[in-house]
């Protein structure tokens, strides 16, 4: 397999791996070719080598960027946006990360927590308020935990005390 099949498979697999993750796949193959693409790409080239619209490339690199995966970038002469991807693969599962808790888990958690102090209304079960409450309670403890979890991974780089962690495992 030479280099170009290579990157066109790896733009392929990482476009399905997004999409189980829930961006779509578009999204999801632009930043796979910006990942293996070794200079910035304008949007051009995002489109002549994904064949996708204008609208469709500008719409998913805002997205990219707004996710803080890839960002823009000027060079001297250039009058057209260039696109580049973060490289750094720990740095971008932190940011994915951190999007994800902040649109995913903190809305649940504050709903959990308005939840939990149902009370029951007329002609209702008061033991099934109770139940009620106690789930409401048991997932937001969940979800807190899972919360502060993952703000530890986060936090942490991958060289310091994970870093070592995980290379005990190998």
């Amino acid at each position: 397999m030479n280099l170009s099949e290579a990157k066109a498979e790896f733009v392929r697999a990482w476009g399905q791996f997004g999409t189980e993750w829930g961006i779509n796949r578009t999204m999801a193959r632009i930043h796979a070719l910006l990942l293996a693409s070794p200079a910035p790409l304008d949007t051009d080239r995002v489109m002549g080598e994904l064949g996708v619209s204008r609208g469709h490339a500008n719409t998913n690199l805002r997205g990219l960027v707004d996710w803080g995966v890839v960002r823009k970038v000027q060079r001297p002469g250039v009058r057209k946006d260039l696109y580049e991807a973060e490289k750094d693969m720990w740095e971008v599962a932190r940011r994915v990360a951190e999007r994800r808790r902040s649109r995913e888990l903190d809305p649940i958690l504050r709903a959990v927590s308005r939840l939990a102090v149902a009370e029951p209304g007329r002609g209702e079960d008061p033991g099934e308020a109770r139940a009620f409450r106690r789930l409401m309670k048991d997932i937001g403890r969940v979800g807190k935990d899972a919360g502060r979890l993952l703000g530890l991974v986060t936090a942490l780089d991958r060289g310091g005390f994970f870093g070592r962690l995980l290379r005990l495992g190998r």
